[in-house]
């Protein structure tokens, strides 16, 4: 639900940036949210989850213990999202900080994902790759304000560093 949600703003978010608000994107990534913590309680109580279920050959286990995780991320991030949504100064259109608070809910949906797969982890080599994809999360945010020189240094620094030390961990 979450990746679908990643590939359509990110379809779509050239297209649709100048015409639509930063609360709209917010609000649709809240409704998103929602409605992946409906399908985890709607699966914690229809589905008995004795052992587990395995995915991708034994990369991925569904059981109790990744739902109740999951619907705590979910909620974390609904009330993140609430929290930016209701902040006054996105609600402008036409602002840097529209665009700043449009980037927050990619970059939420991003850590969101990595950590709803880092807890079903159950290889070494998918727990690594999940980590990786919540640190994509950090290089976006190290940038986030792409006007300042600092800014930019900071998060080409940061990704080639976060590349290297990667490199090295998988040598």
């Amino acid at each position: 639900m979450i990746t679908l949600t990643l590939l359509i703003y990110f379809v779509t978010y050239p297209w649709l940036s100048l015409r639509i608000s930063s609360i709209c994107i917010i609000r649709l990534t809240i409704i998103v949210l929602f409605y992946a913590s409906f399908i985890t309680i709607h699966t914690l109580w229809a589905i008995p989850l004795n052992y587990g279920i395995t995915l991708y050959n034994g990369l991925f286990q569904i059981n109790f213990i990744y739902l109740i995780g999951d619907l705590i991320i979910y909620v974390f991030g609904f009330i993140i999202l609430l929290s930016i949504g209701n902040n006054d100064s996105f609600k402008q259109s036409n602002t840097p900080k529209q665009y700043y608070a449009i980037e927050l809910s990619f970059i939420l949906l991003f850590t969101i994902l990595g950590g709803s797969l880092l807890i079903s982890c159950n290889d070494l080599i998918t727990f690594y790759l999940c980590i990786e994809l919540q640190s994509f999360a950090v290089y976006f945010i190290t940038s986030l304000y792409y006007k300042s020189s600092y800014s930019t240094s900071a998060g080409l620094k940061y990704f080639l560093l976060g590349a290297i030390s990667s490199a090295f961990i998988l040598l």
